[in-house]
C-alpha cells in the first residue's frame, strides 16, 4: 500500500525536498485509510487523518456553490425522486422505497427491525366487558366507561321510575271504561252499569238509584216508632224499650240526669271530691304517678312521678342537712344527754368503728400496724418499742389500709377495730412490740429489755377485735 505523498508521485520533489512540517504531516497519515472516508485536520489541528463522515445514504454528487444557490442542496425541495413514493431506512441506514399498496391497505409497521409493508385491514373483532350474566332479550346498561349489563324488563322499568304499580298504573279494564266515557250534558254522574264496568247516567237515573223524587223537598218519613205522617219526636220515641232500633234507653237517660251543671269544668270541688273518693295507697312506689299545676306553663294540670319527687327532696334536703352516707360538717355537733356509739359488731376483718385521721405514710404499711409520727418529715413510720423516740414519747396511731411511703393513709385515733389475723387473749392488755416490721407491732407480752418501752395501746375484747385507745404513758425498762 502507497502513501499519498512519496517520492513518486507527480508533481511533488524528492523526500528530501519536504520541509519538517510535511514529513510530519505525512508521517500522521498512517494509511490510506478505508473506502469512503475523507482526509481531515485532527482535533488537536496537529495534523491530519481519515474520518468517516456522518449521515447516512449515499451521496453521488455533492457541490458547493461558493456563489449561493436558491436553495440548499439538502432540503425537502431538492430531493426529487418522483411522484407519489414512499422511502424507509433498512437495516444498514440505507435510504430505500417502499412500494405503495393497493387501495385500501394501510401501512402496517412489522416490528423495530422489519421494513414496513402495506396490508389489507383485518376484520374486527373482540368482546366487551359485562357485568352479571345478561341473557338473550336482555337490555344494555353501562356501568361504567367500558362496562354493560344485561337488564330485564322489570330492572329496565325500575331503572327508568316506570314500576307497575308502584310509579304507573297497571292496566285495568275497569279504567278503560272511564276513559271511554263521552261527556255529556253537565249535571250527569258516572255510576256502574252493574258489568264490570262504567257508564254516563243522567240526573233523574241517579235519583231512581237512590229512591228519591223529582222536586224542591225530599221524600217525607214513612214513620217514627210506628207514627206516620207529621212525625213529631218526643222522649218517649226516644228511650223506646220494646224495640231493639232505639237512639237511647231509659238507663242512659237516667245517667244523664246524675250529672251535675258544668260536670266538664274541673272545679276545685270536683277535683277535691274526686281525690277523697278515690281508693288510698299506703306505700308509693317509683313508678306511681301524682297531679302537678305547672305554674311555669300557665298551670295547666301535668304528673310527675314519685321517683322524680324523692329525687328532688334529696337535691334539696343534701344542702341542708348531714347524709346518712357521710359528708363534711360545717358546725358543732351537740349531743345533748345521749351518746356517740361505736358498732360493737364487726361485719368482717379490716373493718372498725372509730374517730380517724388522714396522714402519709413514711414506709410501707399494712392494716393493723401501729405507726408513730417522724419529727423529721411528720410521716407515719412504723413503731419500734426498742426506744422511747420510736413508740413512748410521741403520737401512735393505727393504720386502717395498706399504704406506701409518701402515699396517703387512714389513721385510727380511737374505736373498735377487727383484724382476722390476730389472735388475742380477751381481755389482755395490748402492748407495742419491739419488733417494729409490718405486721408485728403489736403483742400481748410486755418488753422487758434494757431501754424498752412499755406502753399499752389498747384491750382484747375477743380473740380478733380490739378497743384502740392508747395510753399517753409508757414505762421504760433501765
Amino acid at each position: 500500500m502507497s502513501t499519498p505523498f512519496s517520492t513518486n508521485n507527480p508533481g511533488i520533489g524528492g523526500i528530501d525536498e519536504l520541509t519538517s512540517e510535511e514529513e510530519a504531516i505525512i508521517a500522521s497519515i498512517a494509511s490510506l485509510g478505508t473506502a469512503g472516508q475523507l482526509l481531515a485536520v485532527n482535533a488537536g489541528a496537529t495534523g491530519v487523518e481519515w474520518v468517516t463522515a456522518g449521515g447516512v445514504g449515499d451521496m453521488l454528487i455533492a457541490t458547493y456553490d461558493t456563489a449561493g444557490v436558491s436553495a440548499d442542496a439538502f432540503t425537502m425541495t431538492n430531493m426529487n425522486g418522483g411522484n407519489w413514493k414512499v422511502f424507509y431506512t433498512n437495516g444498514t441506514g440505507d435510504v430505500t422505497e417502499l412500494a405503495l399498496g393497493t387501495s385500501g391497505q394501510v401501512l402496517t409497521s412489522n416490528g423495530a427491525t422489519s421494513a414496513p409493508t402495506f396490508e389489507n385491514p383485518s376484520a374486527g373483532s373482540g368482546t366487551v366487558d359485562t357485568s352479571g350474566t345478561p341473557v338473550a332479550n336482555d337490555f344494555a346498561r353501562f356501568t361504567d366507561a367500558d362496562t354493560i349489563e344485561g337488564r330485564s324488563y322489570s330492572e329496565v322499568r325500575s331503572d327508568l321510575g316506570l314500576v307497575i304499580g308502584t310509579n304507573v298504573q297497571a292496566h285495568d279494564a275497569q279504567l278503560d271504561s272511564i276513559a271511554a266515557i263521552v261527556p255529556g250534558v253537565e249535571g250527569n254522574m258516572i255510576t256502574s252499569d252493574g258489568l264490570g264496568g262504567y257508564q254516563i247516567t243522567t240526573a233523574a237515573g241517579v235519583r231512581t238509584y237512590l229512591n228519591v223524587a223529582n222536586g224542591a223537598e225530599a221524600n217525607t218519613v214513612d214513620s217514627v216508632n210506628t207514627k206516620t205522617g207529621a212525625v213529631v219526636i218526643d222522649p218517649d220515641d226516644l228511650n223506646d224499650t220494646s224495640t231493639t232500633n232505639k237512639f237511647t234507653t231509659a238507663g242512659d237517660i237516667s245517667k244523664l240526669a246524675g250529672i251535675e251543671a258544668l260536670a266538664d269544668v274541673t272545679d276545685a270541688t270536683n277535683v277535691g271530691s274526686s281525690m277523697t273518693g278515690a281508693t288510698a295507697k299506703t306505700t308509693p312506689v317509683d313508678a306511681d304517678t301524682m297531679p302537678l299545676n305547672d305554674s311555669a306553663a300557665s298551670n295547666v294540670l301535668k304528673k310527675v312521678t314519685w321517683a322524680n319527687i324523692k329525687a328532688t327532696l334529696k337535691t334539696y334536703f343534701d344542702t341542708l342537712y348531714l347524709s346518712l352516707a357521710g359528708g363534711t360538717m360545717t358546725g358543732d355537733l351537740l349531743l345533748g344527754e345521749n351518746s356517740l356509739e361505736l358498732d360493737g359488731a364487726l361485719s368482717a376483718t379490716d373493718k372498725w368503728s372509730g374517730v380517724t385521721v388522714s396522714g402519709t405514710a413514711g414506709t410501707t404499711v399494712a392494716f393493723g400496724d401501729a405507726l408513730y409520727i417522724a419529727v423529721a418529715d411528720s410521716r407515719w413510720e412504723l413503731v419500734d418499742a426498742s426506744a422511747a423516740s420510736t413508740s413512748g414519747s410521741v403520737p401512735v396511731l393505727l393504720a386502717l389500709g395498706a399504704s406506701t411511703d409518701g402515699s396517703a393513709v387512714e389513721l385510727l385515733v380511737q374505736g373498735i377495730v377487727r383484724d382476722t389475723a390476730w389472735s388475742w387473749t380477751v381481755g389482755g392488755p395490748i402492748y407495742l412490740s419491739e419488733t417494729g416490721t409490718t405486721g408485728n407491732t403489736l403483742t400481748q407480752t410486755a418488753p422487758t429489755t434494757t431501754d424498752s418501752v412499755t406502753k399499752v395501746v389498747g384491750y382484747a375484747i375477743s380473740a380478733t377485735e380490739m378497743v384502740w385507745n392508747p395510753s399517753v404513758d409508757y414505762l421504760t425498762h433501765v
